[in-house]
Order: structure tokens, then sequence, then C-alpha cells
């Protein structure tokens, strides 16, 4: 489990994984949506002609 406002190394694997789940279903982007808000970070929807897009802003400090 990650802890709210942290990203850590297994936190980046986990969202890599959580972005290569079926983007038709809306499930991915329903659980990369919780994940990254757990993170204290947004995400918003990038209207496309096919498929859906959207960009991460982590507040990542390294």
């Amino acid at each position: 489990m990650l802890s709210p406002g942290r990203v850590n190394e297994t936190g980046k694997s986990n969202l890599k994984n959580f972005l290569k789940l079926n983007p038709g279903t809306g499930i991915g982007l329903a659980l990369v949506k919780q994940l990254v808000q757990a993170q204290g970070a947004s995400i918003s929807l990038v209207p496309k002609e096919t498929g859906v897009a959207f960009t991460l802003d982590l507040n990542a400090t390294y």
C-alpha cells in the first residue's frame, strides 16, 4: 500500500502497471484516478477523437 503524498519506486512501478490496463473498459482510468489522487496528485482528461488520453501531475519532488 502506498502512503498518500509519497511517491517512491514502488509507486512509480505500480502506476506504470495501472497505465497498462485495457483503456477500452474505463476500469483502468478509474484505478489510475484513485491511485493518483491518493498520492496527492491530479489527473485531467484530454479529449481525443478515439479513446481517452490523460495527463498526470504527480507533484513529485526529487
